[in-house]
């Protein structure tokens, strides 16, 4: 028994990355993200280029405190891990 092929629509793939309700509920993720990594830390969109449509977010830190954090703690990859939040 070989193993299951699967045939992956790029076009309705490409629509459901590029929706705006995909937009929006990336943009929540990374909101929640931001309030639990705690203060100073900010979402952006970020510019898509090249043509593709995809939704994404950047969390960063916007104020010092935040950067100190974000450097001593290293809070946004623990929280990507899984280890914390």
């Amino acid at each position: 028994m070989g193993s299951p092929r699967i045939d992956w629509d790029m076009g309705g793939f490409r629509e459901v990355r590029s929706r705006p309700e995909t937009q929006a509920a990336v943009a929540a993720l990374a909101a929640q993200v931001a309030s639990s990594a705690g203060d100073g830390y900010e979402t952006r969109p970020v510019e898509v280029s090249g043509g593709r449509g995809r939704a994404r977010e950047a969390v960063l830190t916007a104020t010092y405190a935040a950067r100190k954090n974000e450097a001593r703690n290293h809070t946004l990859a623990g929280m990507a891990s899984g280890s914390r939040g």
